[in-house]
């Protein structure tokens, strides 16, 4: 009984530590930026509708990893102009869905503005009448945050939060070259009770120094007030993302090693502190079933001694 007691409480404990007890934050927002417009039959509105369409078919194709611009002209003339981008947020294999249904969002909710932006969880798509592709730029911006706040020191949760998006930050500065597409994830961080995964994302045609100013101003807003004392939260501009998770919300690099081109530049970096719980629980599991059923036989050992030892006194006697 009390073998099946203690191999009932491990287990136990193994599914309340590994049961899944948060999910990602899933968000959508988007901005009809410019005040200027265009009329329904105009050749703005064709070469708009040629972009969106160019932009959710090359997100379906993991050639781009993640990452696509382009420029639509009116032949014989440049007034027209409309300039567009998408970029995956994070490791996405949902990023070819994301752009079409962000092509089809704004299309309904801007369609008469020259300029927009919408931004996901999983991607972010941007238009223009100006080219925008190598400006950092911060305007508009989003934020994203969770209404819980975390429950715990707040001195020592700051600390921990800026140790984890400073260090990415630096690794993006190290490891990205120009026209790279400038993305760290990391999964690192145990403080008191949660693991808080990181990510940092610049668009791969700013400049590294941009790219930095970038995230440190999104990083600075997000501490100070976007998401102060949260246990979650996002900052989104058009140029750069800053987000922290208590859920790993991302997945495995998309986009593969092309046969004529060079690996593409993704950076991704994994403490598995997940997979180590779980394999110090299994081991200690383990130990502890072997060790019951050691005892167990100990006992049934003993007691048999002392059963043939009542029973040859009671024939003596």
């Amino acid at each position: 009984m009390a073998y099946n007691l203690k191999l009932f409480s491990i287990t136990l404990l193994i599914c309340i530590i590994f049961s899944p007890t948060e999910t990602a934050s899933r968000f959508s927002h988007y901005n009809c930026t410019n005040i200027e417009t265009f009329s329904p039959n105009s050749n703005y509105k064709i070469n708009l509708n040629t972009l969106l369409s160019t932009l959710s078919s090359k997100a379906s194709d993991t050639i781009n990893n993640g990452y696509y611009n382009t420029s639509i002209s009116t032949i014989g003339g440049t007034e027209d102009t409309i300039y567009g981008l998408f970029m995956c947020i994070g490791y996405t294999h949902h990023c070819g869905n994301c752009v079409k249904n962000s092509a089809k969002t704004l299309t309904s909710m801007c369609d008469s503005k020259k300029e927009a932006i919408i931004w996901s969880d999983k991607c972010m798509v941007h238009y223009s009448d100006r080219s925008f592709f190598d400006t950092m730029e911060e305007s508009p911006s989003w934020c994203v945050n969770d209404s819980l706040d975390y429950q715990g020191s707040l001195d020592g949760f700051n600390k921990m939060l800026s140790y984890l998006m400073v260090n990415l930050v630096k690794r993006v500065n190290k490891a990205s070259p120009r026209h790279a597409t400038k993305l760290v994830m990391k999964n690192s961080i145990l403080f008191e009770d949660k693991i808080f995964n990181g990510h940092v994302q610049c668009i791969p045609d700013i400049s590294n120094d941009n790219c930095m100013k970038c995230l440190k101003d999104g990083i600075d807003y997000l501490q100070t007030s976007c998401a102060r004392g949260k246990i979650r939260g996002s900052v989104l501009y058009p140029s750069c993302i800053v987000r922290y998770d208590t859920y790993p919300y991302f997945a495995q690099p998309i986009g593969k090693r092309h046969k004529n081109g060079a690996q593409p530049h993704f950076i991704i970096f994994h403490i598995l502190v997940p997979v180590m719980m779980f394999l110090v629980a299994v081991f200690l599991f383990v130990k502890c079933v072997f060790s019951a059923l050691a005892n167990y036989q100990a006992r049934k050992a003993f007691m048999a001694k002392i059963l043939t030892l009542f029973i040859s006194n009671e024939l003596i006697e």
